[in-house]
Parts: structure tokens; C-alpha cells; sequence
């Protein structure tokens, strides 16, 4: 997300403040936008996160009916302090763009690994750097779920057509061996091929220069196929 973008979404959840003042606490309305804050939060800016969730929006104790009154007032009080601490949010991005601690990457369907291993490339931005180590990441957790099993100088291609093979599989991407699952077996088997053929390699072996869109749909690839190893070994799908 640019820092234009997050002014713009922030500015947008300004907004309803005013019309959410006038309605009763613990109303859906309120519901609604705090999601939207956070979840606009947590892909601009998650640093800001923590700070948000400190603001006090209710008594937080039981309250009897008499005290009604305070839970409106507290509800009053911590839409007054969101609005503050948005209005100031957005001045930041204005002025300083997006915080230095925040990651370049859309983290909402980003793998955490790939995350992890990409994003001081994509900050200082090498794209192409970024990329080769999302896959190089894929390779080396390939090779720790099969080792021994395999040459230990077997990579890239060779070591995923060797592990993902639908006639032998080591690593098995399908629930049984009916025809339709060797089909999806044979399907991720050219996916995780091809990645280390068309994206990992040539970084590898040539000066190839990216953008950051097309990084960005190159990692999304990458945390494609990091899920789909959590999902084998979640369901324990790594041959005997």
C-alpha cells in the first residue's frame, strides 16, 4: 500500500466518526468501522496497531443500568481519542510517508517466511534480490522435509520433480492417488518446477532487474506454495 493510499483510506475511516458519536454504544456500526480500522492498520501501518487498541471505547467492567451514562461517556470519549489519533496518523504519512518499521509488503496474504526473508530487499529496493531469496527459502524447506532421501546436491528442478513426482512422491500435495488428486499432484509438481526454473534461476545466473509490482506478484507466488507446504505438513502428508 503507497502512502497516498493509506491517506486516503484513513481519511475515509475519519468520517463516519462524527455520525458514530450521536448512536448509543455497542451499536453494529461501531462494530463495523473498528474492524475497518484495523484491518487498515494492520496492512499501512501494524506499528500503529498497539496504539490503537489502547484506546477505551467502554468501562470495561460490568456496569449496573445507572451507570449507563458512563458507558456512553467512555464510548464518547475513545471515538474522540480514534479520531485524534487518526488525524494525527494521517499528518505523519503526509509529511513522512510510511513508517520506517513497517513492512513494503501487503501483508494480509504475504506467507510469514517469505515476509520474513524479502522484505529488507523489497526496503532497500532489490526486487529481484527479494524474489531469489523467497525461493531459495522454498528450496532449502523442500530439502529439510525430504532429507536424506534424496542426494544432497539434488535442487532447484531436479529436486522438485524428484519430491512432487505424482508416480513415487516423497512429498505428497493430494489426499489420495485417484487419478483427479495425481492430476493436482502433477499440477503443483510444474508449480514448484517452474518457480525454480522461470524465477529462482535466471535471478540466480543473470543481472535481471524488476519492479515492485511484479516482485509483489512473484512473492505472492512464493507464500502460494510456502501455505501449501504448511498444509502438507499439517496434514502430514510427507511419504514414509
Amino acid at each position: 500500500m503507497t502512502s497516498k493510499e493509506a491517506i486516503q483510506k484513513f481519511k475515509a475511516l475519519i468520517k463516519p466518526i462524527d455520525r458514530l458519536l450521536k448512536m448509543p454504544h455497542g451499536n453494529v456500526e461501531f462494530q463495523k468501522w473498528y474492524r475497518r480500522v484495523v484491518m487498515t492498520l494492520r496492512h499501512a501501518y501494524p506499528s500503529r496497531i498497539k496504539s490503537f487498541a489502547s484506546i477505551r471505547f467502554a468501562l470495561g467492567r460490568y456496569y449496573i443500568a445507572e451507570e449507563e451514562w458512563k458507558a456512553q461517556r467512555a464510548y464518547e470519549s475513545g471515538l474522540h481519542s480514534a479520531k485524534s489519533f487518526l488525524e494525527v496518523l494521517v499528518e505523519e504519512i503526509t509529511e513522512y510517508g510510511l513508517g520506517e518499521g513497517d513492512s513494503p509488503l501487503d501483508v494480509g496474504c504475504m506467507h510469514p517466511v517469505v515476509e520474513d526473508v524479502s522484505k529488507k530487499a523489497m526496503k532497500a529496493g532489490l526486487y529481484a534480490d527479494a524474489v531469489e531469496r523467497a525461493f531459495k527459502a522454498i528450496n532449502s524447506r523442500v530439502k529439510k522435509m525430504v532429507k536424506g532421501r534424496v542426494p544432497p546436491k539434488t535442487d532447484g528442478v531436479q529436486l522438485m520433480q524428484k519430491v512432487f513426482s505424482p508416480e513415487a512422491p516423497l512429498i505428497r500435495l493430494a489426499d489420495s492417488a485417484d487419478p483427479s488428486e495425481q492430476d493436482v499432484q502433477r499440477g503443483y509438481m510444474y508449480m514448484f518446477a517452474g518457480g525454480m526454473s522461470a524465477i529462482r534461476n535466471p535471478k540466480a545466473h543473470d543481472n535481471i532487474e524488476i519492479d515492485k509490482n511484479d516482485a509483489l506478484r512473484k512473492l505472492y507466488f512464493a507464500s502460494m506454495l510456502m501455505y501449501k507446504l504448511d498444509e502438507v505438513e499439517r496434514r502430514k502428508w510427507i511419504s514414509p
